[in-house]
């Protein structure tokens, strides 16, 4: 493990009464990830992942988005190769891995989006596919027995807590302290493959975390030519959330060709 960020509220005195680990108090603790885009998951982070979710037995187990990567769907995939990208091993593969990772809770993120942007085309043929699509990801997404909340841009908020888990919309270099800022408390997120911590700006504190991705660098042909690519890094959060206050950390794996190195 390379890099180890951590935000715990808790009083200095750790005798005190107040303090947030004191016996008595109900933590909920959850586990998130995101970012695995279906069949360009790395099989070094998933089986880590699922080897974490095993260990740690969070009650929330949460996956931020982008769990398929729906290439052949992308409003830019006419008339090049990623037009005819496979649909079935992208879809199924993605849903294989939030079945074997157990998730409560699957959020869409903009790849998902697509589908139901598609259900509404001109095309017959594309709006038939799209919902045929969308359906199949429905029910099998309810045999997993999560709860899936569909992309919503900036309003996609799924709160426990002082915590809020999105997609997320920002992708520029300050995307975890514009994310912070824009919801407040903590806010666990994905969508830049940055896996990354960023304190916000405002007087009450603001944390956000991005749990980066679980892909490679590169894996993705539209990604090649991206300098921003070259942050990318794979990680994911977890930690404990009370009433009031909470415990969240975001651990990464550092470079690629690394073990990975979980606390839990």
């Amino acid at each position: 493990m390379r890099r180890l960020a951590i935000s715990i509220k808790s009083s200095p005195d750790m005798k005190k009464k107040n303090n947030i680990f004191s016996i008595g108090k109900k933590y909920t603790k959850f586990l998130a990830v995101s970012c695995s885009h279906g069949k360009y998951i790395d099989a070094d982070a998933k089986n880590s992942v699922i080897g974490m979710r095993d260990r740690w037995n969070p009650e929330l187990v949460i996956h931020l988005g982008d769990w398929c990567d729906t290439t052949a769907f992308r409003s830019g995939a006419k008339g090049t190769s990623d037009e005819i990208e496979p649909v079935v091993p992208d879809i199924d593969g993605g849903l294989q891995f939030l079945r074997e990772l157990r998730v409560t809770h699957a959020l869409d993120g903009n790849h998902e989006h697509r589908i139901p942007l598609l259900m509404k085309s001109p095309n017959s043929i594309i709006s038939y596919a799209a919902s045929q699509a969308q359906y199949h990801i429905d029910e099998e997404i309810k045999k997993i027995g999560a709860r899936r909340i569909p992309y919503d841009g900036v309003f996609q908020q799924y709160k426990v807590g002082d915590c809020t888990f999105t997609h997320g919309t920002i992708y520029n270099e300050n995307s975890a302290r514009d994310m912070a800022e824009m919801y407040g408390g903590k806010v666990i997120f994905g969508h830049t493959h940055r896996a990354q911590t960023g304190e916000g700006r405002t007087i009450k504190e603001s944390t956000g975390f991005c749990a980066g991705t679980l892909t490679r660098r590169g894996s993705q042909e539209y990604s090649k030519c991206r300098r921003a690519t070259l942050a990318w890094r794979q990680g994911l959060v977890f930690g404990e959330i009370g009433e009031k206050d909470s415990a969240v950390w975001l651990c990464t794996r550092g470079e690629f060709n690394h073990e990975w190195r979980l606390p839990v």
